[in-house]
């Protein structure tokens, strides 16, 4: 989990790097880098990566729509917790 550098929001965000990902994370925050300065990014060394709702399997089980449908047996919901300020 990171924090968006501006909107100070939780995601998900994959630890393995991805060849194209969007997201830029430096320490504990994230940022999601424009289309057209990722090739940029990637070239004077950072490593992008993905929202993990992206490569779930399970992320429309997440969406708010389909909370109160039973996930499969394998799978476990936690519960929504704010961060404090």
């Amino acid at each position: 989990m990171a924090r968006h550098k501006r909107t100070r929001n939780f995601a998900p965000i994959e630890v393995e790097p991805s060849e194209d990902g969007n997201i830029l994370v430096t320490g504990d925050e994230y940022e999601i880098v424009p289309k057209e300065e990722r090739q940029r990014a990637k070239d004077v060394g950072f490593v992008l990566r993905k929202n993990h709702f992206a490569t779930c399997a399970f992320a429309k089980s997440f969406a708010r729509a389909e909370q109160e449908k039973p996930l499969p047996g394998n799978v476990v919901r936690f519960p929504n917790r704010r961060a404090q300020r």
